[in-house]
């Protein structure tokens, strides 16, 4: 199998875990923002952060996709993707963004948060989506609500066992 890790961070969390699952593979891991041709590659893993559930730089993936290349999506956000709920509506939201026809299998990581490193754009969104959910019992007892109260590190490379296994299948 030849194959490639894309990675979209944009604080750095996708990148550590693709760093790691590269270590582990010994798959390249490159960021999305250098794409090389991918068209020697008959798997392509792209990871991103997930920001307003849109998954950074899958779309550029997908355009430099080869045809016939199996894809695989790995998404890094906040929530917990053992939540069944969850990780269905995220499927079904991510699948919209693929082309028709485009098969793809999906892996989910919880990423991190610190509010001070985010950018004015991402604060001022969050801002906005705080004051939806801190009217809510969720919201004041979510993984973003306790990011709002300082920062959260939910980063774990032992959940990256499931798709290094899934790879060297």
């Amino acid at each position: 199998m030849n194959a490639i890790l894309i990675y979209a961070s944009c604080y750095g969390t996708t990148r550590r875990y693709a760093e790691e699952l590269s270590r582990r593979t010994g798959w390249p891991a490159v960021s999305f923002k250098e794409l090389p041709d991918l068209s020697g590659y008959d798997t392509v893993v792209h990871m991103g952060g997930l920001y307003a559930e849109k998954l950074m730089g899958l779309d550029k993936t997908v355009k430099a996709l080869p045809e016939g290349a199996k894809l695989i999506v790995v998404t890094v956000g906040l929530g917990d993707p053992s939540v069944p709920a969850s990780a269905e509506r995220l499927r079904k939201n991510l699948k919209k963004h693929l082309p028709a026809g485009l098969e793809a299998e999906f892996f989910h990581l919880r990423g991190a948060m610190d509010m001070e490193k985010l950018t004015l754009r991402h604060k001022m969104m969050l801002k906005a989506f705080f004051a939806v959910m801190s009217r809510t019992a969720m919201g004041k007892d979510s993984d973003m609500g306790a990011a709002q109260r300082g920062p959260v590190d939910y980063v774990d490379f032992s959940a990256l066992a499931p798709l290094a296994e899934r790879l060297k299948q």
